[in-house]
């Protein structure tokens, strides 16, 4: 809670309670009431023959956000100094554990009976559920969430209390919860492309050893057993047993799972997580040598721009969030085209393959060079922007070195994504140039649009600062725009042709990027 909200927190959450158990109970129910009594016929078989697959899914999706989630935000900022004058007062290590996880239990739990019910309603409706189940069903997933909530408290006082111990802490931190972030859907992958073979191997369904898989089942056993639709006992058990476990054992391994990482976390936090004043808290960077490519830059460009090209070089080279971070775009660029399938389209299925890929390609990356080369990255501080002012031509000298820097990061990394793209789906030659001409593009106005962005509202080295927040979002939909706007430019006969149609987000990437960077580049040199 802010503290404008303070002296009023009681009656808002109060209401936002009262406001998510309606919505679960009531409203939600009534308006996918609605929606199948339009769309029944279609969808009555799917809904009776997909309910544990999809509740697996859902639970599954939900599991890995609420374990890495917390982790991610936790590292963002390491706040290493509140931790000492917390422990500095007899404060220890478990109340603050504890603390954490109090202080989000409201947003998580809110978040949870918000918007799992806009799914799960559907099931309900479908089997006529009573309203005792609907309760049972939504406090059976609220448990599954908060104790993975637990979990992820306790791993992220690990991780805290281990980088604390750094000198750099506060960098690998915030690297790190760039990759946890957005590796929240890796494990997703993995699970789904080798549960085939680890089953074989193991002879057992691997699903069945994670708590989300206990928790989606015992959710399912639920909705089987408090049906209305007139299921027989003997149908339940039918269905119950593909399962893999009986619900009174999925019950018991969510107790023991919860019962185990309280127990872990509470008997070892104070014995194993310690923040002790000490050197690390002081950041100290050192430079290292100069490498054959910063050497050769060098030799080829010698001069002042140079100088300042090779310095940004370092800037961004020697932070491991922004390491991270290309290597996270990297990885998506990879997995997206992997998960397209268009076998049945017929004969246009190839190009409305390399449609999808080329866009899909394109956009992850733009978005990942908008947060990577924008944002924090950009400005150090006041103190440097006024430097810059007040060196002839210093903030557009400053730009285009940033600008050329970035495009020295990015180019590899849609290189990269492409090359590998050839043989994860079989892309020929042709293809190739054209998936890598289209991410390329993507990717140089993605950088311009974020630098045009950063130098119109300059937000510095602060992630939660307001400007960041704003700039943040004005780039991600920039990029979001330039996707939705081939919807309108398809009904053009000139632009029918998929392929065209791929790289127009890149053009108006491009043309918007070019225009707000030269406005930017003005306002940022002009005095204050």
């Amino acid at each position: 809670m802010t503290a404008r909200f303070r002296s009023k927190r009681k009656t808002v959450m109060i209401s936002l309670l009262i406001l998510s158990v309606s919505w679960a109970l009531i409203l939600a129910p009534a308006i996918t009431s609605l929606l199948l009594s339009w769309f029944q016929t279609r969808i009555e078989s799917l809904l009776f023959l997909g309910l544990a697959g999809f509740m697996r899914s859902l639970v599954m999706f939900m599991w890995f956000v609420y374990l890495f989630n917390p982790i991610s935000q936790s590292l963002e900022e390491l706040k290493i100094g509140q931790w000492e004058i917390i422990l500095s007062n007899n404060v220890s290590t478990r109340s603050i554990m504890v603390g954490t996880f109090l202080g989000r239990i409201p947003l998580y739990s809110i978040g949870a009976f918000l918007l799992i019910p806009v799914i799960l309603s559907i099931f309900v409706q479908f089997y006529a559920i009573s309203i005792l189940g609907q309760l049972l069903l939504y406090l059976t997933l609220l448990f599954v969430f908060l104790s993975t909530l637990w979990f992820s408290n306790l791993l992220a006082t690990i991780l805290q209390s281990k980088l604390a111990e750094s000198p750099r802490g506060d960098e690998l931190a915030r690297g790190l919860s760039i990759v946890i972030g957005f590796a929240a859907i890796l494990p997703l992958y993995g699970i789904i492309f080798l549960s085939g073979p680890i089953t074989e191997l193991l002879g057992l369904n691997i699903f069945l050893v994670f708590p989300f898989t206990w928790g989606a089942d015992l959710a399912t056993s639920l909705i089987l057993r408090f049906n209305g639709v007139g299921l027989s006992i003997s149908d339940v058990t039918m269905i119950e047993s593909v399962l893999g476990f009986p619900p009174l054992v999925n019950f018991s391994l969510l107790l023991l799972f919860a019962f185990g990482t309280v127990t872990i976390a509470l008997v070892t936090s104070d014995r194993f997580f310690r923040i002790q004043i000490g050197a690390r808290s002081e950041q100290v960077r050192c430079a290292g040598g100069e490498n054959i490519v910063l050497r050769g830059l060098r030799r080829i460009t010698p001069g002042s721009f140079c100088v300042l090209l090779i310095t940004t070089l370092k800037d961004f080279g020697r932070k491991p969030s922004n390491t991270s971070k290309i290597i996270i775009g990297v990885l998506l660029a990879i997995i997206l085209p992997m998960l397209v399938d268009v076998s049945g389209l017929g004969s246009e299925s190839r190009e409305i393959f390399l449609f999808t890929v080329a866009l899909a390609t394109g956009m992850i990356i733009a978005m990942i060079s908008a947060m990577s080369f924008g944002g924090t990255g950009f400005l150090e501080s006041q103190d440097q922007l006024w430097m810059l002012k007040s060196t002839p031509k210093g903030v557009d000298r400053f730009v285009r070195a940033r600008i050329v820097e970035s495009l020295f990061f990015g180019f590899p990394m849609t290189l990269i994504a492409s090359v590998i793209t050839i043989y994860t789906v079989g892309l020929s030659p042709s293809e190739f140039l054209l998936i890598l001409t289209s991410t390329s593009l993507a990717m140089t106005g993605a950088t311009l649009v974020s630098t045009g962005v950063t130098t119109n509202n300059p937000n510095y080295d602060d992630t939660q600062s307001k400007s960041f927040k704003d700039n943040t979002g004005i780039m991600m939909s920039i990029i979001m725009f330039s996707m939705i706007v081939i919807v309108p430019f398809s009904i053009i006969p000139i632009f029918r042709n998929l392929i065209i149609l791929a790289f127009l987000p890149a053009a108006l990437l491009l043309i918007v990027g070019t225009g707000l960077t030269m406005i930017g580049t003005k306002r940022m040199a002009s005095p204050e």
